[in-house]
């Protein structure tokens, strides 16, 4: 596939409001947890298209899965691969370059969902998963292409993070956006900028301080992405624990939007971390 190549490296619906920052958890006498520049709430992928997303660090649709459905089958996957690998990650991406897939006439949608089912093959994971995990990436994938329409290089990755890949200081991203998906396990955490100290990996509140759910569909604008309201302060959540004291391995699909001269890395590109 001319415009699919590998980067070489072996992730009941709720019905909040747009025009509301995270679903605002409020305290008795009406503390709200978290400022509303951070986050807009919306109710499909197409309002984050809207105006009113610039004025916002991230986007989130909410989507309630189970932390622990996908858990057993995500566990087994990871196990068979750590057994039969000689290195622990399990990291897969493909790179899309929208301009190539445009000129062969194809959907980006399709595209993206065919380069994520290209990263599951080896991976044995349910087909209703698989299924799941694909129509993210063609959804989320579309919809930035046509939040970032200068944005030509795309790349569709599946990781599992838990013993490996999880990047637990705050920081922001130094590229344009990422779109972040957790199956299983717990998600995302993010804070408003002015609530961390980010050279001493620390926040100010803890209360101010909040965690996407299993399943939402969360995008983190970088400090590239061409707006003021970026660079969404945000790190891996805490580890939670199989019954046995083993950490909790997240299969996690991510997104990420970058200018074609961007240099594309294996891992997340960190502000403020090595």
């Amino acid at each position: 596939d001319m415009a699919s190549a590998s980067v070489g490296y072996a992730a009941p619906l709720m019905q909040p409001k747009v025009g509301l920052a995270v679903a605002p958890s409020v305290l008795p006498g009406g503390v709200q947890l978290v400022d509303d520049s951070t986050i807009l709430i919306c109710d499909s992928l197409d309002e984050w298209l809207l105006p009113e997303s610039n004025k916002y660090q991230g986007l989130l649709l909410k989507r309630s899965i189970s932390p622990s459905f996908w858990t057993p089958a995500v566990h087994s996957c990871v196990e068979a691969w750590r057994a039969k690998m000689p290195f622990p990650e399990l990291e897969f991406g493909r790179a899309l370059y929208v301009d190539e897939v445009q000129k062969a006439g194809g959907s980006l949608r399709q595209a993206a969902a065919a380069a994520s089912q290209q990263n599951l093959n080896t991976l044995g994971l349910p087909a209703t998963l698989e299924a799941i995990i694909n129509d993210d990436a063609g959804r989320l994938a579309e919809a930035m292409s046509r939040l970032l329409p200068h944005a030509n290089l795309i790349l569709v990755k599946i990781e599992a993070i838990g013993k490996f890949g999880s990047c637990c200081r705050w920081h922001q991203d130094d590229y344009l956006a990422r779109a972040i998906v957790s199956y299983n396990g717990t998600a995302t955490s993010y804070t408003p900028s002015d609530n961390v100290d980010l050279s001493k990996n620390t926040v100010f509140d803890e209360l101010k301080a909040t965690t996407a759910s299993t399943g939402d569909l969360l995008l983190i604008k970088g400090l590239k992405y061409p707006h003021p309201n970026n660079g969404l302060v945000h790190k891996a959540p805490e580890h939670a624990y199989h019954p046995n004291g083993e950490i909790i391995d997240r299969l996690v699909l991510k997104v990420d939007m970058f200018d074609t001269g961007q240099r594309v890395r294996s891992c997340g590109t960190c502000h403020n971390t090595t």
